[in-house]
């Protein structure tokens, strides 16, 4: 069994939309959005994946 990849879209003052009929099957795909990381802090970050938390950190985006 494979193991699953993830792809993390950010978005930045706008709105992010993903077609998943062109996302490849065992492929999933979570939206950051870095509005709502700023506006909202921990109460945003809780609601992410662990694999999305570590994708900020490791990006930059907050130090947590």
């Amino acid at each position: 069994m494979s193991q699953t990849k993830t792809i993390f879209v950010t978005v930045l003052g706008g709105v992010a939309e993903v077609d998943t009929t062109t996302v490849p099957e065992g492929v999933e795909v979570e939206i950051v959005d870095l509005d709502a990381l700023k506006e909202s802090g921990v109460d945003y970050i809780k609601m992410l994946s662990d694999e999305a938390r570590a994708y900020i950190k490791a990006s930059g985006f907050i130090d947590l």
